[in-house]
């Protein structure tokens, strides 16, 4: 009970084709988002999650992300939110002008094939970022030094969330021991939706 269940609930009643699973999760990321750096437990552990929801086209992956970037741009945290990942530098600069950040996305297909491939330094850099981020959400993060900078640029407890989808073929088809064990996904909460549900007629939000 409290915000969760009632951004759920929500998008819930929303979304033309309602999907649990995916309406619980996308307001569990919210509130990551709106409680990080502000709530820690008696380990030092903190609120930043990493969830990948897998679903399958039509099942209405969109409406939980449309409805939380509603709700933030409502509130004035517009600036808190983004939608892919572009590169590793690129996250670096937007967590030292937002130092907590949701990321929603739907390209997590793309970074899943191409950890397994293993052949592009571009998702490589993007892994070792979010790695290094999630490890310093309770200290310091030291982001890259840029030319012309003579002191590096620091994050006190970087809080990045990420709600992503999958299509779950293209998850599971990409699974593989480099995947498995480079530590991103040990870090993310992986959950399946159930099929497409029946059509609603839509609400606005």
């Amino acid at each position: 009970p409290g915000l969760i269940e009632m951004v759920s609930d929500f998008m819930l009643q929303t979304a033309p084709h309602p999907e649990p699973i995916l309406s619980f999760f996308g307001a569990l990321c919210l509130q990551s988002m709106l409680a990080g750096r502000k709530v820690r437990d008696e380990q030092n552990n903190r609120t930043n999650l990493y969830v990948l929801n897998l679903a399958y086209p039509g099942c209405g992956k969109d409406h939980p992300r449309q409805v939380n970037a509603d709700i933030l741009r409502a509130v004035g945290l517009a600036g808190s939110i983004a939608d892919g990942f572009v590169s590793g530098e690129a996250i670096e600069d937007k967590m030292l002008i937002n130092a907590a950040t949701i990321f929603q996305t739907d390209e997590i297909d793309s970074i899943i094939t191409a950890t397994s491939s293993g052949r592009d330094a571009r998702i490589e850099m993007i892994m070792n970022i979010l790695l290094k981020m999630f490890s310093a959400a309770n200290t310091v993060y030291l982001a890259r030094l840029k030319a012309g900078q003579k002191e590096t640029n620091s994050i006190d407890q970087p809080s990045l969330t990420i709600y992503g989808t999958a299509v779950p073929e293209n998850y599971y088809q990409a699974l593989s021991n480099k995947m498995l064990t480079n530590g991103f996904f040990a870090r993310m909460l992986v959950f399946e939706s159930g099929p497409r549900t029946h059509e609603q007629d839509f609400v606005s939000t």
